[in-house]
């Protein structure tokens, strides 16, 4: 069985499932991470025919040290949230959600993770670049990439952040291509060669 593992489900109806869609059920684990909109996920899987299991968690990296992380609501759209605060478009709303940090999620998939798909509002790199890729088997990446303005709290996702990623899973044997999505968001798509 392959397990492919998509931390930020939202809705459901997206890339990671255009991706899935057509595979044998009878050969798929499917493990759905969203912290706010985890209801929309497992109603969106409910009736698909995957083995399938939904975590209500923010997924953080490896030295994040609480238990809990504040999710920043942007307008009272469930949609619109992230863990990092923009000044961009900062918020004061906010709510508490479990967190799990990427190397326990990993461990908790076990063995060979066939497609990982982030879309973390913005914290994407940080995450890939926690992991550790001599620990775990990972065939295929799919992530979001932003290089935007500062968040509220002065961190910042940066260009030199992306290009230290690249060279880690360069390293670790993984080719890249860029693609862009129907809402002109920068993607990009790893594969273990």
């Amino acid at each position: 069985m392959k397990t492919y593992l998509q931390i930020g489900t939202a809705y459901g109806n997206d890339f990671f499932y255009n991706q899935i869609k057509d595979l044998d059920p009878s050969e798929t684990r499917l493990i759905l991470v969203e912290p706010m909109q985890w209801q929309a996920s497992m109603d969106f899987y409910k009736d698909k025919p995957f083995k399938s299991e939904v975590l209500k968690n923010a997924v953080v990296p490896n030295d994040y040290k609480e238990n809990f992380v504040e999710m920043y609501l942007f307008g009272n759209d469930l949609n619109l949230s992230s863990i990092l605060n923009r000044k961009v478009i900062s918020s004061s709303n906010a709510v508490f959600c479990p967190a799990i940090k990427i190397h326990d999620l990993l461990d908790m998939a076990g063995g060979e993770i066939e497609f990982l798909s982030i879309d973390a509002e913005g914290l994407d790199v940080e995450l890939l670049n926690s992991i550790d890729y001599s620990k775990y088997e990972i065939n295929n990446i799919f992530f979001e990439y932003w290089d935007f303005d500062d968040d509220a709290n002065g961190n910042y996702v940066s260009k030199s952040k992306f290009d230290e990623l690249d060279k880690k899973l360069s390293d670790s044997g993984f080719n890249s291509r860029e693609t862009i999505d129907t809402d002109g968001n920068l993607n990009y798509l790893y594969r273990k060669v």
